[in-house]
Order: C-alpha cells, then sequence, then structure tokens
C-alpha cells in the first residue's frame, strides 16, 4: 500500500482531497527509503549512505571552512592572473616601483639605454675577466642604490615568493634586451651574458667613424666596446714596464 493511500484509508476524506493527497512531497529520506522498499533493497543500507553522505553537525563546520578555503584560493588564484608576467603566481600585488622599473627597461623610449648600457658593463666585464657577470653583478651595477632591486619587498611575501619575483622580473628583462640584439645568454649556463649582435654591429660602426680609427689599430690598441667575447686587447697583453 502507498504511503497516500495509508493516510486516505486513516483519515477518509472525499475524492478531491483523495487527488490533493496524492500530490503530496515527502522528505528525502523518507521517498529514499519508500522507494528502497518498492524495490525490495535495505534501507539501512541507504540509511548508511545518508550518513555518509550528509554532513554531520559536528562535520559542517569542517566542511564549511573547507568550503571558503577554496573559495579564498580561487579568488587569489584569478587576482595572480591579472598581475604581470613577471609577478604571476605571488599573491601579494607586485609594487609600484617594480612595474615602473619593468618598463623603463623595456618600453621602445627608454629600453635600448639600459639595454645599451648593460651591453657595455657586460663588454668590459668579459674584457676584465674573460666571463661573462652573473644576472645579480649586472643589475646591481644597473640599479646600484637599492642592490640590484627596483625596490623592497612587501612585508607578506615569503622567500620562495622572492627568488621567484627576482628570477622572472631579471629573466624578462634580459630576454627583451636580446630581442634587441644587443646582449646574449645561454639559459642555465652561469656567467654566460655576452655582447649581442647589434651592439658589436653598432661599436664596430663607431670605431670606423672615428678618426683615430687608423692610428689606433696600427699602434694595436682596440676600443673596449669592439673587443669580442673572452678576447683580449692588445693593450692588455703589453708587458708592465719594470721600474
Amino acid at each position: 500500500m502507498r504511503p497516500t493511500q495509508h493516510l486516505l484509508c486513516r483519515y477518509g476524506g472525499p475524492p478531491l482531497q483523495r487527488r490533493e493527497a496524492r500530490t503530496i512531497v515527502w522528505p528525502i529520506p523518507y521517498g529514499i527509503i519508500s522507494e528502497a522498499i518498492r524495490n525490495n533493497q535495505r534501507p539501512i543500507g541507504l540509511l548508511r549512505f545518508l550518513a555518509r553522505v550528509l554532513p554531520s553537525p559536528m562535520t559542517a563546520g569542517r566542511v564549511a571552512g573547507e568550503a571558503r578555503a577554496a573559495t579564498a584560493n580561487v579568488t587569489a588564484a584569478m587576482a595572480s592572473d591579472s598581475y604581470p608576467i613577471w609577478w604571476r603566481g605571488i599573491e601579494v600585488p607586485p609594487p609600484a616601483e617594480w612595474t615602473y622599473m619593468f618598463e623603463a627597461f623595456t618600453a621602445d623610449d627608454t629600453g635600448d639605454e639600459w639595454a645599451l648600457a648593460a651591453a657595455i658593463f657586460i663588454a668590459q666585464t668579459r674584457r676584465r675577466t674573460g666571463l661573462g657577470p652573473t644576472f645579480a653583478e649586472l643589475f646591481t651595477h644597473l640599479m646600484p642604490d637599492s642592490n640590484g632591486l627596483p625596490a623592497p619587498f612587501p612585508r607578506k611575501m615569503e622567500f620562495i615568493e622572492r627568488r621567484r619575483a627576482v628570477a622572472a622580473f631579471r629573466g624578462h628583462v634580459t630576454i627583451d634586451w636580446r630581442r634587441r640584439g644587443l646582449i646574449s645568454f645561454d639559459k642555465g649556463v652561469t656567467r654566460s651574458l655576452r655582447v649581442g649582435r647589434a651592439f658589436r654591429e653598432r661599436s664596430r660602426l663607431r670605431q670606423l667613424a672615428r678618426p683615430a680609427a687608423a692610428p689606433r689599430r696600427e699602434k694595436g690598441m682596440s676600443d673596449p666596446a669592439t673587443i669580442k667575447d673572452g678576447e683580449r686587447g692588445a693593450a692588455d697583453r703589453r708587458p708592465s714596464i719594470e721600474r
């Protein structure tokens, strides 16, 4: 006997009420149990299933906390995607000084000047030591007042996030300078910074345009900007004068 029929038999009523009683919506557990009884299933198994699925009062707070944490993580991830490419994966927003300095390093009107200054420092370092400078040495030379960083880190940043920000900032800046042809380097190789093809061409044209270029070449002296990577000029190979 159906539950609606049982109610009608117990309380009675006219046919109109009988038709309205058929539209009664039963609670979910009662409806599942009654459906299980019709299908010859054990209601105890369904009760255990509901106990596992439905949160209890003891676990409701934990489930709500996990939901709030997941929502916060999604919000932080969406905010991180709106940050510059060299600041991705960091929760706190980038300082304004970092954004301004990156634009100055890579802009069309100021990027060549910074890239040329970096190439000159690389050429001088290679002439002096035979190896290229590190990325830290290069940016410390370009920004000596702030120890190679555009600005101090935010206080909420962790150590791993700071290393990631520094590496991404310097990496994307040097990639832009390499596209301009003024510097070059090998990925993952220490002290592989060297001057680029465009810088060597500019140096060669500047050397030929000088009136005293021919006498300097006859004397065996060379311009530091025209020295190839790993090579030393004749002036560096001159024997020292004894006192």
